[in-house]
């Protein structure tokens, strides 16, 4: 699904089973307004494990700053600083041209494993042909400030547990 307005409006229909994607093996997975609080999930970590012993990291200074936040981690972990000869990108998320055809590919590869039949390289081939040139998810404005009110309080409680700033949030 492209539209993210609409994940979010079908998500009490997953919920209840309904119009749940045929690769998805549980409707309760797309559940993002419980899954999407972050705030709440680091909470609830900190009263199970304690909050000397959870290193939070921003992905946006693991983009911005890698090697620092190498450091950090080997730092929190107790281990040797050591550095990557490179901190590129990797597999970067790129959306199918077509999510019919790649959660197709997907069954078809489940099935072909449960009935252990070799690979010839057809759905590959296919799946690097459905690949598109990617492009950001753009939500308009009142739907980011629907879930802007929504996840508010969730975003006070991160804000009182990590110490980043959150203005852009």
């Amino acid at each position: 699904m492209k539209d993210p307005r609409q994940a979010w409006e079908l998500q009490s229909s997953r919920l209840a089973g309904r119009k749940v994607p045929a690769a998805c093996p549980d409707g309760k997975l797309l559940n993002y307004a419980r899954f999407c609080k972050i705030g709440e999930s680091i909470s609830e970590l900190h009263r199970k494990i304690g909050h000397d012993r959870l290193l939070v990291i921003q992905l946006d200074d693991l983009a911005r700053y890698p090697e620092r936040v190498m450091l950090s981690v080997c730092n929190f972990l107790c281990i040797s600083d050591f550095k990557l000869s490179e901190y590129g990108v990797r597999n970067k998320g790129v959306p199918p041209r077509s999510t019919l055809l790649a959660q197709t590919l997907k069954l078809l590869g489940f099935l072909r494993l449960e009935l252990g039949i070799r690979p010839l390289g057809i759905a590959s081939l296919l799946a690097r042909f459905n690949r598109s040139n990617g492009g950001d998810v753009v939500i308009d404005g009142a739907f980011y400030d629907q879930l802007s009110d929504y996840f508010r309080s969730d975003l006070d409680i991160l804000k009182g547990l990590v110490d980043f700033d959150l203005s852009h949030w």
